[in-house]
């Protein structure tokens, strides 16, 4: 479950690496042809609407690739842009530009009549609005465990093949840290999914092809699926599977038990 949190947060590092190079190349227009229309000044001014649209467009956009849908966990993928972004406004006006920290400071300086806090403050919250106007923060994220009760609903059962079809009955099932942190909103999943990834059971529906198991016979559901093709499942180390294909998906991205 770490590596699942470890890609999340890798996403969102790279959709920030995104946002910083539209943002680059949408500087480099502003110097060459908007600051030539309005002049400098003005011409800042302005960029920072347009970057804060740039912004908001690419957040609404990309925001299906991180799977975070709790309000905390949005803001704090905000809160890392906007330290990511002074850190590489920093490094580029002061080692790629020259300019000195001086007049770096001075385009974070409100008091002056300068734009970019404003622009920080559309990045800090533009992974929470792109969330909320896809319809994809979960209801019942921002509620405490007090607040949640259980759902009793019918689901559709899975197809079958004949040949490869396994049916368990669950018998016992344990509740998992990482379940809880499913409730509290702290690791989103997708609405409505069935959690819990650690149950045990007994066949009582075999296809024809699968070998190896028997009617009756009492088995445990893995939660790693193993794709058979990473380092980890080549070494026989099935439950570590990270591939592309594999991984923790039983609760996680399918339903779980």
């Amino acid at each position: 479950m770490i590596r699942e949190n470890e890609a999340c947060w890798l996403r969102a590092v790279g959709l920030w690496a995104l946002l910083m190079a539209a943002e680059t190349l949408h500087g480099l227009w502003r110097v060459k042809v908007l600051s030539v229309w309005l002049g400098d000044q003005f011409a800042r001014d302005v960029g920072v609407f347009i970057g804060s649209l740039i912004i908001l467009l690419i957040a609404f956009a990309c925001i299906d690739w991180i799977p975070a849908r709790d309000v905390r966990t949005l803001l704090l993928v905000g809160s890392t842009w906007v330290v990511l972004t002074i850190g590489y406004e920093l490094a580029l006006g002061r080692f790629a530009f020259g300019r000195p920290w001086s007049e770096i400071a001075a385009d974070f300086d409100v008091f002056r009549g300068r734009l970019l806090p404003f622009g920080l403050l559309i990045l800090l919250f533009s992974p929470l609005l792109a969330a909320r106007l896809r319809g994809r923060i979960d209801r019942l994220a921002g509620a405490g465990t007090r607040d949640r009760h259980l759902l009793h609903r019918n689901l559709v059962p899975p197809t079958k093949n004949e040949r490869t079809h396994c049916a368990r009955r669950v018998t016992l099932t344990t509740i998992c840290g990482t379940d809880l942190h499913i409730l509290r909103g702290e690791y989103a999943v997708k609405p409505s999914l069935v959690i819990g990834h650690e149950p045990v059971g007994v066949i009582h529906e075999l296809g024809v092809g699968v070998m190896g198991y028997a009617l009756g016979e009492r088995v445990l559901v893995g939660a790693i699926t193993p794709c058979g093709q990473c380092n980890y499942c080549l070494s026989g180390d099935w439950s570590q599977c990270g591939g592309p294909v594999g991984g923790w998906k039983f609760g996680n991205t399918i339903n779980g038990a």
